[in-house]
């Protein structure tokens, strides 16, 4: 008999870290690495591994965008000309900028949608935040 070697070992870390992404409490995790992976790991040990990517779950979860205004609506009062849904968008306007953002789950309710087909928006350039940090990536490569 010939012993293959595994091509791809998950870390309990790793395992965890995918299972809280999914939803799964710290409970529940301690429970199936116990039950299908043979591996004993405590409530609490299941927690410091979560509470190290908690931050990114939670950015996971949000759809950021950045709205760069033209100098031509470059003001507070641009905040007048969006419609923005209270209950679910977080809006904020900074010199150049609008800052928006929605939970995911609340993405359907979002006046993002609607701002996206407005006249103000030939004046604007929306970006994810995802690409706006990849765009200032290769920017500081250029210095």
């Amino acid at each position: 008999m010939i012993e293959v070697p595994h091509l791809h070992t998950v870390s309990k870390e790793a395992m965890a870290i995918s299972l809280y992404a999914k939803g799964l409490t710290t409970r529940d995790i301690a429970s199936y690495m116990k039950m299908h992976q043979g591996v004993d790991m405590s409530q609490p040990g299941v927690s410091t591994i979560t509470d190290k990517v908690f931050p990114l779950v939670k950015e996971w979860q949000t759809r950021p965008h950045i709205a760069f205004l033209w100098k031509e609506v470059d003001n507070p009062d641009i905040l007048k000309q969006v419609s923005i849904n209270p209950k679910v968008d977080r809006v904020k306007y900074v010199t150049g900028a609008l800052l928006w953002n929605v939970d995911l789950k609340n993405w359907s309710k979002s006046a993002m949608c609607k701002f996206i087909s407005t006249k103000v928006t030939k004046q604007v350039t929306v970006r994810s935040v995802n690409t706006v940090r990849k765009l200032n990536q290769m920017m500081s490569v250029l210095k």
